[in-house]
C-alpha cells in the first residue's frame, strides 16, 4: 500500500449472530509519520455520523 491511499481489504464480510446478521468491511492504509492512531480515530469517529446520530453515544 502507497502512503496516503486506502484500501478495501474485505468488502461485504457477512457476520452472523444469534440475534441479527451485520456486513463488516475492512480498510487498511498507511498514516504518515507525524499522525498517530488518536488523529486517525478522531477523523474516523467523527462528531456525527450519516444518519445524525452522535458518535460518541452510539460508542
Amino acid at each position: 500500500m502507497k502512503l496516503g491511499v486506502v484500501r478495501v481489504l474485505v468488502l461485504f464480510k457477512i457476520k452472523i449472530f444469534i440475534v441479527m446478521h451485520h456486513t463488516v468491511n475492512t480498510i487498511g492504509t498507511f498514516l504518515k509519520e507525524e499522525y498517530n492512531l488518536f488523529d486517525l480515530l478522531c477523523v474516523y469517529f467523527s462528531g456525527y455520523s450519516i444518519s445524525g446520530i452522535p458518535k460518541v453515544r452510539s460508542i
